[in-house]
């Protein structure tokens, strides 16, 4: 894929990325169900664990990584993944005036530019509409620099409610910003649509 600009070393292709693009579906980007896992001291770097995209109601939330209720103590948050899809009509209206640039994601998506890869070729969704694929790497220093519309991205909402929801958050390894995102939005992501009904042995 080509890079942004702004890429320094510029992440693999995920497999979740990959899928999509095989089957020219969106919904070929599907997370993991960690719900009540033990996932101490694992190592999430690298890892796609949530999937964005632009104000599709329908897609929305299904290809994101389950932490609910998981044990994170000692995880390795920091250095992980995400993928980031948004409509190719949008993409065009974004894109700066000069020859061959891509969209400035920043734009919709605001957060500290870390190495980024894309945009993938168009990739069909549910509703008619084509939408190429970003990966996102993240490090240390990575976290929000602006307001994020819900409307445009409620599965960003959903997925930060299962990430809430886990055990031991506050010893898990992840960047300080999104630590302090997860805090200062405690009453938005504090619900949890549905229970996984796992009774943990561990505390």
């Amino acid at each position: 894929m080509p890079c942004a600009p702004s890429a320094a070393d510029v992440p693999a292709e995920p497999w979740q990325e990959l899928a999509a693009i095989a089957g020219n579906d969106l919904i070929g980007m599907f997370g993991a169900n960690f719900a009540c896992s033990d996932l101490s001291n694992a190592d999430f770097t690298g890892r796609v664990i949530f999937s964005f995209v632009y104000n599709n109601p329908v897609i929305s939330g299904s290809q994101d990584d389950i932490f609910s209720k998981a044990n994170l103590r000692g995880t390795k948050l920091t250095g992980f993944q995400f993928l980031l899809s948004v409509p190719s009509d949008l993409a065009e209206r974004l894109k700066p005036k000069v020859p061959n640039s891509s969209i400035n994601i920043l734009k919709i998506f605001p957060v500290t530019a870390q190495q980024w890869a894309g945009p993938s070729q168009p990739v069909h969704a549910y509703g008619g509409k084509n939408y190429p694929i970003w990966a996102v790497a993240t490090n240390a220093s990575f976290r929000f620099t602006g307001e994020i519309d819900p409307k445009a991205f409620w599965d960003l909402i959903l997925a930060f409610r299962q990430l809430h929801n886990a055990r031991n958050l506050d010893e898990a390894d992840m960047p300080i910003g999104l630590r302090a995102f997860l805090k200062s939005n405690d009453m938005l992501f504090s619900p949890v649509l549905g229970d996984p009904g796992c009774k943990p042995r561990n505390p």
